[in-house]
């Protein structure tokens, strides 16, 4: 599976987090920060003022390894930082990625290979956005998934976006296509009313 090179724009400290109120400028894969939404037509729309974002990073340096198996498939499990008492668990198999949410005690797989990837081989973006009131006030994540293609494995991945509910258990409520605004239609559905998990 080819690997896009990713640029982070910001990148938290360690396993700290960020948060942001100015548009970042880099690859395609930047999640765009919050309150610069657009509509479908891409002109400026009005926004709440208390939706917000933190990004926390899903990276390597910044996730612990807690397992790790080479002889299945290139097996392995990361603890992620997260913010507002959440963490994630990051894991690798056969050249799949998948996300655990994790709370008070209580784990959520997301199944993002499978309600997003459609089973194909795929791996996960560089950040996570976390959305809610005030930034601390969590009821959205949003994370990328980048989709190999099969039959053509020199094409680029393909870049989704797959949408979370974390209450009242974390579910994948959209996987938003490539296209220009994909980001700020991802914030969008992440602002509106409460939406039916996929995949259940």
């Amino acid at each position: 599976m080819k690997r896009t090179a990713l640029i982070v724009a910001v990148a938290a400290a360690g396993c700290g987090t960020e948060r942001s109120s100015k548009p970042l400028n880099g690859s395609q894969y930047d999640l765009p920060v919050a309150n610069s939404v657009q509509n479908f037509e891409g002109v400026p729309a009005e926004t709440t003022p208390a939706r917000s974002s933190v990004f926390t990073p899903l990276d390597e340096a910044s996730c612990k390894l807690i397992e790790q198996n080479r002889d299945e498939g290139s097996y392995w499990r990361r603890q992620c930082p997260g913010p507002a008492g959440y963490s994630v668990e990051w894991t690798e198999s056969d050249l799949r990625q998948g996300l655990e949410i994790l709370k008070d005690g209580r784990r959520t797989d997301l199944q993002l290979s499978g309600i997003a990837a459609k089973g194909a081989f795929n791996h996960l973006g560089p950040r996570i956005e976390w959305r809610g009131n005030n930034g601390s006030l969590l009821d959205r994540m949003a994370v990328r998934v980048l989709v190999a293609d099969g039959a053509e494995p020199a094409k680029p991945d393909k870049s989704l976006l797959a949408v979370v509910t974390l209450a009242p258990s974390p579910c994948v409520i959209a996987v938003v296509q490539p296209g220009q605004g994909q980001s700020d239609e991802a914030r969008h559905i992440s602002d509106g009313p409460a939406q039916p998990c996929l995949g259940r």
